[in-house]
């Protein structure tokens, strides 16, 4: 969670220590969920605390836009009346607690849960108040819980379940990030605050994601991209040899003259954003992502463009009728940037360590080509990347300067140096 963020009464927040179930795979700070009844995440006997007041909240996505099967996001509950629980139900939400043996919940009367879109829910109770349901940050549906009390859960059921029941009934298949629970009523100020502090992360953003310390080979042949579409990046269709995993910390290094890494899939984008965190050992003519087929079409990295710029300066280009050049900046060899370059249809921006270095206009161009990271498409003129990249990102959409700001010190938080 970041400052903004309220941490007031916070009693779970990692899911990564608990029992994991088979259908539950953990991509990142992402969830994925099966749906499947092993696709649960099992807790403990969270709620049986004497609770007074409580807060659920998580980001979601479900797999099928539309979805109207029961599911549970998160809860201590089963069939019947002993139960807390977030939930979808006939493609409404519904957060239910259960008072002192009485049950009382809130129903938001609306399918924008289950579009296929990433969302942040949040249901609260306080004992003598309201049962309270949110989505995207903003107040749903409320129902009077005046009876003063405490939260009950069912003698049969021993966990807080996260993805599933606990015996993995009404199982949520999709995406999951960020599920908090809270021994305090949050404030709906509270809650907007943390749904506009972390939106980037989640809601508007649809990402094509590698972190490259998430694969353990050590020669690395193909890499799994952390998107709905599971892009692959591999060998391409000429490389006979794969960036190295280094030794001791997260990071694959390129040698400079024969590595790179080549999605499979081709997309296109009408705005986009590239991003990276990387070391140079070699500066001069050295590629980072590129995007193209038998030309380049977005480039970030090093070198000149159309004649423009020089071989050592940092730039994010597009090719739009003639190359068009966004910033520069002149990178040093052995210390470690965040790279970020970003287009909203008009405008190329460089930012480099998430500042500003400048910008250039270019007309959108939605052609689907494959993604590379590490080298040029032109064979004449592949500018490997020679240095180590610590992760690779590829969003369809622009992020704005407090986005990049954000995004910028993610990535460097988990550096190693």
């Amino acid at each position: 969670m970041r400052a903004a963020e309220s941490r007031r009464g916070l009693i779970f927040d990692n899911p990564k220590d608990q029992t994991i179930g088979a259908g539950v795979r953990f991509l990142d700070d992402t969830i994925a969920f099966d749906g499947s009844a092993s696709g649960v995440i099992k807790c403990g006997d969270l709620l049986r605390r004497n609770l007074s007041a409580i807060t659920m909240s998580c980001w979601v996505k479900y797999k099928t836009a539309g979805d109207t099967t029961n599911r549970s996001l998160m809860g201590q509950a089963v069939a019947g009346l002993y139960r807390t629980e977030l939930f979808t139900n006939t493609g409404d939400l519904f957060f239910y607690a259960c008072i002192d043996g009485v049950g009382r919940y809130a129903q938001c009367l609306s399918a924008v849960v289950t579009d296929g879109e990433w969302h942040h829910v949040a249901g609260t109770w306080e004992s003598g108040s309201y049962v309270r349901i949110y989505v995207d940050g903003e107040l749903q549906a409320s129902s009077a819980a005046t009876h003063s009390g405490s939260i009950v859960v069912s003698d049969s059921v021993k966990d807080f379940a996260i993805g599933a029941w606990y015996n993995g009934g009404q199982p949520f298949p999709g995406q999951m990030r960020s599920p908090n629970v809270f021994s305090t009523a949050l404030s709906a100020d509270e809650i907007n605050a943390y749904y506009e502090k972390s939106m980037f992360h989640y809601s508007p953003i649809s990402s094509y994601y590698m972190r490259m310390a998430d694969h353990d080979s050590v020669n690395v042949r193909t890499l799994d991209v952390h998107s709905d579409n599971h892009m692959t990046f591999g060998d391409g269709s000429t490389s006979s040899t794969y960036p190295t995993k280094q030794t001791g910390y997260d990071g694959y290094t390129f040698d400079g003259t024969t590595d790179y890494l080549e999605s499979r899939d081709s997309v296109g984008f009408s705005s986009c954003a590239f991003a990276a965190l990387v070391k140079f050992d070699a500066v001069s003519l050295r590629t980072i992502i590129s995007h193209g087929s038998t030309g380049d079409l977005f480039l970030l990295g090093c070198g000149v463009q159309g004649g423009v710029g020089t071989d050592t300066e940092l730039y994010f280009s597009m090719f739009s009728g003639s190359w068009k050049r966004a910033g520069s900046f002149s990178p040093n060899t052995g210390i470690i940037y965040s790279v970020i370059g970003t287009f909203d249809g008009t405008t190329l921006t460089l930012y480099v360590n998430g500042e500003n270095k400048g910008t250039n206009t270019a007309a959108p161009d939605t052609r689907e080509f494959p993604l590379r990271i590490g080298r040029r498409w032109d064979a004449a003129n592949p500018n490997y990347f020679d240095g180590t990249v610590y992760e690779a990102h590829v969003f369809d959409t622009c992020l704005n300067p407090i986005q990049v700001l954000d995004l910028h010190q993610r990535m460097m938080e988990g550096k190693h140096e």
